[in-house]
């Protein structure tokens, strides 16, 4: 079903329909860690501004690296963690993003490339029943050891 319109859209965007290319853009792992990607950083860079913006200054994530846990207790808030771990999405995101550059570099690049979504790809099922073994055991050591003081596990 083809409407024609008088820039031609419905037209190119039927022929795309027909040749499978918004199913196969879904289904490229890339194209998802492009859009996290640049919504995170857009994210990080609006917060920034807002922050900026309304206390002259920008977000300071130094709290959250601090090294002295009472330092951390006393000055750690909220809204530097959320930053921080946006922050941190955001690079990983955009260090994923130049794997996907590689891809167009060279044959060698892209079928290393490729080789490591299919090994990622393979070991998804791993994961998903070694996370349930994990849990399984956490939950069976809580129940055992849960309610202990630490004096139960020291060795004097």
């Amino acid at each position: 079903l083809v409407y024609a319109t008088d820039d031609g859209g419905a037209v190119v965007l039927a022929s795309l329909r027909y040749f499978g290319l918004p199913r196969d853009w879904l289904n490229d792992p890339f194209n998802a860690v492009d859009v996290v990607g640049f919504t995170v950083v857009y994210a990080v860079l609006l917060y920034t501004i807002l922050t900026w913006r309304n206390t002259g200054s920008p977000p300071d994530i130094s709290k959250y690296y601090e090294e002295d846990d009472d330092a951390r207790g006393t000055a750690f808030d909220a809204d530097s963690s959320h930053y921080a771990n946006l922050v941190v999405v955001g690079v990983l995101m955009l260090w994923l993003k130049a794997l996907s550059f590689l891809r167009g570099l060279n044959i060698a690049f892209a079928m290393f490339v490729h080789m490591l979504t299919a090994i990622i790809a393979d070991l998804w099922y791993f994961a998903v029943v070694m996370l349930i073994w994990f849990v399984a055991f956490t939950h069976v050591l809580f129940l055992r050891l849960g309610r202990r003081t630490r004096r139960y596990f020291d060795f004097h």
